[in-house]
């Protein structure tokens, strides 16, 4: 997954650097949606992470150093996702500015 998602950003950078002119708006829509399905992907592993957390919580014999090393990777993939969407946003915008033109 840390591949694709590098690979996806590259391509919305790369979009959102090209002249809207130039731009054509069916990789603009492709690269949307696999940016829709990677947050949908970065959601389902945060839930996955939040209630595995709960788990820990509720159990006084859980180990902690796991505990910790959970909340450094559901921060991680908070981080992500909250990017992932302001880029998508973005695109989106330019998606926009594309049909209306």
């Amino acid at each position: 997954m840390p591949g694709q998602h590098t690979v996806l950003m590259k391509d919305i950078y790369s979009l959102l650097a090209e002249d809207p002119g130039v731009t054509p708006l069916a990789h603009v829509e492709d690269v949307l949606t696999a940016g829709y399905a990677q947050a949908l992907a970065l959601e389902a592993q945060q839930l996955r992470l939040e209630r595995h957390l709960r788990r820990l919580a509720c159990d006084p014999r859980a180990d902690r150093v796991e505990a910790v090393e959970l909340t450094e990777r559901l921060g991680a993939v908070e981080s992500e996702l909250s990017h992932l969407r302001t880029m998508l946003l973005t695109l989106r915008d330019r998606a926009r500015e594309l049909r209306a033109a």
